[in-house]
């Protein structure tokens, strides 16, 4: 694992050494890996394959979400990055709705969690192939329409 982290130099010094500690006799092949990978003709066209992978699943979300809940919710496009930010229109127990997707089969982030205002929701559409988006979106559809 390849991580970086940023923080006070006390607590750097102290992490820092706890994983010397842990990685004592260990190779760094994963790191070699990494670095090899990196710096090869492959990586920029890698890059290129997830982010049209992402580009698709981004528009199968926003497809599903004008197909089950045009007028239920607010969003806008975006144009990076791994989730999409929906506002419900109506006033919704966030708790209840959460607790009837995850009946269904779909759990997110509601918005609160994350410092937002109440009705709002975080999907993440990076891990799921396109119909698996799409039944996500109708269940979640589902969900609110019955509270």
């Amino acid at each position: 694992r390849i991580g970086w982290i940023i923080g006070p130099t006390p607590v750097i010094e102290r992490l820092s050494d706890a994983k010397q500690q842990i990685d004592f006799g260990h190779a760094s092949f994963t790191q070699w890996i990494a670095n090899d990978f990196l710096e090869s003709e492959n990586f920029h066209s890698h890059i290129e394959n997830l982010n049209k992978q992402l580009e698709k699943r981004r528009d199968q979300i926003i497809t599903s979400l004008i197909f089950y809940l045009k007028d239920k919710v607010d969003f806008s496009i975006p144009q990076g990055g791994i989730h999409i930010w929906c506002r419900i229109k109506k006033e919704v127990n966030e708790m209840q709705l959460l607790e009837e997707s995850i009946r269904r089969g779909v759990i997110y982030v509601p918005g609160y969690t994350m410092g937002s205002k109440k009705g709002f929701v975080r999907f993440t559409f990076a891990r799921e192939n396109e119909e698996l988006i799409h039944e996500g979106i109708k269940r979640f559809a589902e969900a609110l329409g019955s509270i």
